[in-house]
């Protein structure tokens, strides 16, 4: 019988990588431990709906490193404010954070919200 451990598991992992263009491209922390970064921040921000139009606020940064390093936080929050309009940025904040939930969890964020509406 072979002993097996969860964290045997992320040996196998390969990267998760989001693409945005051929000189843009981000690693994204889809470990288990990354969703626990999710349910505390979500515990401790729980009006968050959205990044704010400048990204200045602590709460964008936070959320940002739920899927990112820290280095790729600071540099969506520094570059992407220079480069891209706010409606693009939070275009590509969604489609990441859309990516990232399901290679986290296995799960589609859209079909996960439309069965909680489907509750109420």
């Amino acid at each position: 019988m072979s002993k097996f451990e969860l964290k045997d598991l992320e040996q196998y992992n390969e990267d998760d990588i989001f693409v945005i263009n051929s000189q843009t491209q981000f690693k994204l922390d889809t470990s288990a431990h990354s969703i626990f970064k999710l349910q505390n921040f979500l515990n401790k921000n729980q009006n968050f709906n959205n990044l704010s139009a400048t990204l200045d606020k602590d709460s964008d940064l936070e959320f940002l490193r739920i899927m990112l390093s820290e280095k790729d936080a600071l540099r969506v929050v520094n570059e992407f404010s220079k480069k891209y309009k706010m409606s693009t940025i939070l275009y590509i904040v969604h489609e990441m954070f859309s990516f990232w939930f399901r290679q986290t969890t296995g799960q589609d964020i859209n079909a996960v919200l439309e069965a909680q509406q489907t509750k109420k």
